[in-house]
């Protein structure tokens, strides 16, 4: 891990005291949550996009259904304006070790 190999540079380095990081594991946990949250935000804004995508004016067309579908496009948007509307920390963790 780059981590890893920084530190042990550090160390080599005679004009630098030696630093340590009280809880590494949250310090190297946390971007790993937080990569992860990223991608499952990541895969939720491609899924919307396809949705809208599906649900258009030609599909309407095309099954005649034209009352299910802005139907299933007006839950999407609902979907789309919770999201951009969440107020909480997407990053606090599940895992009590990690600190925000």
């Amino acid at each position: 891990m780059q981590f890893d190999r920084t530190k042990t540079d550090i160390e080599n380095e005679l004009t630098i005291v030696r630093w340590e990081f009280t809880n590494q594991k949250a310090f190297k946990d946390k971007p790993i949550h937080m990569s992860r949250i990223l991608a499952n935000f990541k895969e939720t804004c491609i899924v919307m996009k396809q949705f809208f995508a599906i649900l258009n004016d030609q599909l309407k067309a095309v099954t005649g259904s034209q009352t299910e579908i802005t139907q299933v496009s007006s839950r999407v948007t609902e979907a789309v304006q919770k999201l951009s509307s969440f107020e909480g920390d997407v990053f606090i963790s599940g895992d009590p070790s990690i600190e925000a």
